[in-house]
């Protein structure tokens, strides 16, 4: 869908920002109250297109297992298994004619930088270059408590990486490769079967699993590519005091300083912890 809207060859939309909207009647767009001036000049949007990479390839996973089964008692198995997961040509979207940043910095310059191809704006592009890995440990019981209960179930434990998703820095994924934020580390899922009088069945059943990780990320456009998912770095004794924000998760500094690291990717989770 966004491809037909928003594609390279005349079907872009150009966007209109009004410093003044209300100038406009709140009944009809049409009826300007105080006169077209009163609306102040509208500022045209960057334009934007989407497109696919020219080097496309159908992304594809590739998985090796290892399973072992066991009869623990007369009533109770179990099952261990080990699964390995490798994702290549994973869609990633990045800006293909993103400004290039600035040496030793993270930030953009129209001036100084201009965009490799001036003559179009954002350039969304999905990008079959990213990656997946992933290691799960599965453990499977199965109980027969009596004739009329039994209990079934599963503990996941997964490590998962990735640099999918919307690049921060469209001239290199590897800057977002950490934890895959679809994928919980733990899991548990629970279910019980009884068979009550009159040949009633109950199935109860729990799931728990542990929240998933996510990115701190600033709300200034760093790259000028409008992504707004820029992370930000650490505050430093250099850091200017009105752009340092304190959080659960650290005092981070919203507008980098050169030679500053940024925080990790996806090293968040709902437990606040300090690096």
């Amino acid at each position: 869908m966004s491809l037909e809207r928003f594609n390279s060859s005349g079907n872009s939309q150009t966007q209109i920002s009004i410093a003044n909207p209300k100038c406009f009647n709140a009944t009809s767009l049409s009826n300007i109250s105080g006169g077209l001036a009163s609306c102040g000049t509208g500022t045209a949007a960057t334009p934007e297109t989407y497109q696919i990479a020219p080097n496309y390839h159908a992304p594809y996973t590739q998985q090796l297992g290892s399973s072992l089964e066991r009869q623990l008692t007369k009533t109770i198995s179990g099952t261990l298994t080990y699964l390995h997961s490798y994702g290549v040509h994973q869609m990633a979207t990045r800006d293909s004619n993103a400004y290039q940043p600035l040496p030793g910095t993270f930030f953009y310059n129209s001036t100084t930088g201009p965009r490799p191809n001036p003559n179009l704006g954002i350039v969304r592009e999905f990008y079959p270059e990213a990656v997946f890995k992933q290691n799960q440990l599965i453990v499977n019981i199965n109980a027969r408590l009596s004739p009329k209960f039994s209990v079934t179930g599963f503990y996941d434990l997964s490590y998962a990486n990735s640099d999918t998703g919307t690049a921060s820095n469209s001239y290199n994924l590897k800057q977002d490769y950490g934890s895959a934020p679809f994928v919980s580390r733990n899991m548990l899922f629970l279910m019980g079967n009884y068979t009550g009088p009159w040949g009633i069945s109950f199935n109860p059943f729990m799931i728990a699993q542990s929240g998933k990780p996510f990115n701190i990320t600033t709300n200034n456009d760093l790259t000028g590519d409008s992504f707004f998912n820029d992370r930000p770095s650490y505050a430093g004794t250099a850091s200017i005091a009105s752009n340092v924000v304190q959080t659960n998760f650290g005092n981070f500094d919203t507008v980098p300083q050169s030679g500053r690291p940024l925080s990790p990717t996806t090293w968040a989770t709902d437990q606040p912890r300090w690096p």
